[in-house]
């Protein structure tokens, strides 16, 4: 690393330690185009790895798309559940919508914490009807998967955000 560092060839370091390293964009654009051709079927096991290391390093958004990439729903779920509230109120919240399209959506709503977490989320971007229709999935996906205790703290939040969906809507 050093070596390309001193020659100037897509690298450059962006600490006095030389432990953390920038590339050229174009030069890392060159490697996400030709990884899925060199090496597709290790894909998620490198984007597994990447979400450890992000996640380990204190880099939530880069942990959970990697994650989303490594196709790791139960990884997805512990991230998001467990940092809905750091995620809301980050500017990254939008970008990571984006990537729970309607196909995985009954991933989500599977899980009834994650499908929570993500109607907060869509409620804090003002995606109002997405918010409460995730709320009715979660509570249509409830009966005798969960128990009373767990049911009555879900519902809590499943109001509370139909309330802040209200309040949003002038009601």
């Amino acid at each position: 690393l050093l070596q390309l560092e001193q020659s100037n060839v897509f690298l450059s370091s962006l600490d006095d330690e030389q432990r953390w390293y920038r590339y050229h964009l174009l030069f890392g654009d060159l490697l996400r185009k030709r990884l899925p051709t060199t090496h597709s079927g290790e894909l998620p096991v490198f984007h597994s790895r990447a979400s450890a290391w992000y996640e380990a390093n204190g880099f939530l958004r880069d942990a959970i798309l990697h994650a989303l990439d490594a196709d790791d729903s139960k990884r997805v779920a512990r991230l998001v559940s467990e940092n809905i509230l750091i995620l809301a109120e980050g500017a990254d919240l939008p970008e990571l919508l984006e990537r729970f399209h309607p196909e995985k959506l009954e991933d989500v709503c599977s899980r009834p914490w994650l499908c929570i977490s993500i109607a907060w989320a869509t409620a804090y971007t003002a995606q109002m009807d997405d918010a409460e229709s995730l709320i009715d999935r979660m509570e249509a996906s409830l009966p005798g998967r969960v128990s009373e205790e767990e049911r009555t703290h879900l519902m809590g939040h499943g109001l509370t955000i139909r309330a802040y969906v209200q309040w949003l809507r002038g009601r």
